[in-house]
């Protein structure tokens, strides 16, 4: 994978854990 996918599949797998925090948080 070119380096600039794996960057933006990193931002996507820390949204996604940021909003699972945010969703059992409420």
């Amino acid at each position: 994978l070119p380096s600039g996918v794996f960057d933006r599949l990193t931002k996507l797998k820390e949204l996604w854990l940021n909003s699972n925090q945010l969703h059992w948080v409420l």
